[in-house]
């Protein structure tokens, strides 16, 4: 019995130094600064427009977490981590002025670094964004950049004590293999599959799983489906699940942001539609 005792103690006593070490470690992590791994836009691409970034912030899911008016909320209230998700305006409380140009934006959108250089948490989805043209960060960019304020003072995001040694691990830190990001608006907008591909690299991959097979849903909820049942549905079948959150013969999941992806245009869920059509169907477990 003493002997079981005092291997417990000796794991407890080495499980206590790993734990103190990973948190110092970690609280090294949070206050990490990064160089950007790749190309910056400094200037606005021509053409870029405010309406259309607006929209795209709907469908990309920037008022999902943000708010409709971009003021930010409390995200995430436990005890390894408050994540609050930006006020973006020039409002009371708001970090617009900590974004000099497009570059910063560019940096915190595509490769989760804010212009100080330190890491965003992995809550904002870059690996998603980082496959955004320059055309569509360009209207982004200049929605946000004329948004109209909000006032709304919140506090910062915080890796708190027992956050630390989750930190520790190098979970907080950018994605460093990710290089440039793309540069063109390929594929061309159109109803093809390719560009589909490039829409649901920006809006379906997050939920269902960069081969849309399925994955956890954001925040711990019920695993999404697999999407390529959806690409056999009649497009007006897809056009209702899309725009209204109803599958054929069943409602959706609330956690599908219909309200949101009820902003694309014929043309993209027409894209979208065909990209699934060319997903091979999971065979029967």
């Amino acid at each position: 019995m003493r002997k079981l005792i005092k291997i417990l103690a000796l794991g407890g006593a080495l499980a206590t130094v790993f734990l103190v070490v990973m948190g110092v470690r970690g609280r090294s992590m949070a206050h990490s600064v990064y160089e950007t791994p790749g190309r910056l836009i400094e200037t606005l691409p021509e053409g870029s427009d405010p309406v259309e970034g607006e929209r795209l912030a709907s469908i990309y899911g920037c008022h999902e977490c943000h708010g409709d008016d971009l003021s930010g909320r409390v995200f995430i209230d436990a005890p390894p981590f408050l994540v609050v998700t930006a006020n973006l305006t020039d409002g009371v409380g708001g970090i617009a002025s900590e974004y000099r140009g497009p570059a910063d934006w560019d940096r915190a959108i595509r490769y989760r670094i804010r212009p100080d250089g330190r890491g965003l948490l992995p809550m904002m989805p870059s690996e998603n964004y980082h496959r955004m043209s320059d055309q569509d960060l360009g209207h982004l960019i200049a929605y946000l950049m004329s948004a109209p304020l909000a006032d709304r003072e919140l506090p910062r995001t915080e890796v708190r004590l027992m956050g630390l040694p989750i930190a520790g691990f190098g979970v907080l830190h950018p994605p460093r293999d990710q290089g440039d990001a793309p540069s063109g608006p390929t594929p061309p907008v159109g109803p093809t599959p390719e560009y589909g591909a490039y829409l649901s690299n920006l809006t379906c991959v997050e939920c269902h799983g960069d081969d849309l097979r399925g994955g956890p849903t954001p925040g711990g909820g019920p695993k999404a489906p697999g999407l390529a049942v959806s690409g056999r549905w009649r497009f007006e079948d897809f056009v209702r699940a899309m725009r209204e959150g109803r599958a054929p013969g069943r409602d959706m999941d609330p956690a599908m942001p219909s309200a949101y992806f009820s902003r694309m245009t014929d043309v993209e869920l027409q894209a979208l539609h065909a990209h699934l059509a060319t997903l091979e169907m999971e065979s029967p477990q």
